[in-house]
């Protein structure tokens, strides 16, 4: 059990595991493709979508390494050159609509209901992910799940080029928080980036289970991210 110093003021939650499930967080090529395609009237070229899955990989594995994030419009771009494509004008704001047409992840019934006990008793909440999506695309998700109010800031790798578990990623947070960053609780469900690296930039962080970990044991897992307002002492009576 994370043992936890009191006060805490900010709770920063990862999305990605934490409060949503995987699917549809990875759009595909012929996904893209095909948004184009409806969208923008485009000609979908041949090649194309099997060519952006390719730039996606690749980009992905390097964003990894040097824990930047690439502008998905450097990933389109880069795709119609390996195939030959010719992408419609203005191709950045094409590039950020195009998740406006994408499904997100889905969010977690009880996670989100978890925020809500949270910003109810006075915690500042804030987004911290790593992810394609833009701010836009990912408020969208909140909203839909009843839960946007609650978010005082969103910290998005595809807003700030940097990805956990870069150090300044890290700075934007608790740059948002509104508090020192010994009051802030980092929650999430990967250990290298959402514990380690947090506490190194003078955060708290506790580890939870993913949401696709819900039907093991309790015994085997740590909590989920619905646990956290009772391990904080402020559970819907």
């Amino acid at each position: 059990m994370t043992e936890l110093e009191f006060p805490i003021e900010c709770v920063a939650i990862d999305f990605g595991g934490t409060l949503a499930s995987r699917s549809g967080a990875a759009p595909d090529g012929p996904a893209v493709a095909s948004v184009l395609r409806a969208v923008d009237k485009w000609t979908m070229h041949p090649g194309f979508a099997e060519a952006l899955d390719r730039a996606m990989r690749s980009s992905h594995e390097a964003d990894r390494r040097c824990h930047r994030q690439t502008p998905f419009a450097s990933v389109l771009q880069s795709a119609a050159g390996a195939c030959g494509a010719v992408l419609p004008d203005e191709v950045h704001h094409l590039a950020a609509g195009l998740f406006e047409h994408l499904p997100d992840a889905r969010i977690d019934e009880q996670a989100a209901g978890a925020v809500e006990v949270l910003a109810e008793r006075g915690f500042r909440i804030v987004l911290a992910s790593n992810t394609r999506w833009p701010e836009t695309a990912r408020r969208r998700t909140l909203r839909a799940a009843g839960i946007e109010h609650c978010f005082h800031a969103v910290v998005l790798s595809s807003e700030l080029g940097i990805r956990k578990p870069h150090g300044e990623f890290y700075q934007a947070v608790v740059g948002e928080a509104g508090c020192p960053a010994n009051r802030v609780l980092f929650v999430g469900d990967t250990a290298s980036k959402d514990v380690d690296a947090p506490r190194r930039h003078g955060m708290q962080a506790m580890l939870v289970a993913s949401v696709w970990d819900r039907s093991a044991p309790a015994s085997r897992r740590p909590p989920l991210f619905e646990e956290v307002p009772r391990l904080l002492g402020v559970a819907e009576q």
